[in-house]
């Protein structure tokens, strides 16, 4: 029953095979993976960064008052 689709199941596994590289190579670790592959970019270490000290932003809980107010703006309607 199915070696009627069998041909038509392959193709449309290379198309989804060709969509995951595609949206694999759009993403930031992939287009970097890429450009290793090419050539473009040197292997640069992992752990020569890896624990180095991060400037992170003071701690402060604004973010749940400015969450908590609604956002409104005034619309000007002028009176034709």
């Amino acid at each position: 029953m199915f070696s009627h689709m069998e041909g038509t199941l392959i193709v449309a596994g290379l198309i989804a095979a060709g969509v995951i590289v595609a949206a694999f190579a759009a993403e930031g670790r992939g287009q970097r993976v890429i450009r290793i592959l090419l050539g473009v970019e040197e292997r640069r270490p992992v752990r020569e960064h890896l624990f180095d000290e991060l400037d992170r932003p003071e701690a402060s809980l604004d973010v749940v008052d400015k969450l908590g107010r609604p956002q409104t703006r005034e619309l000007h309607v002028s009176a034709r």
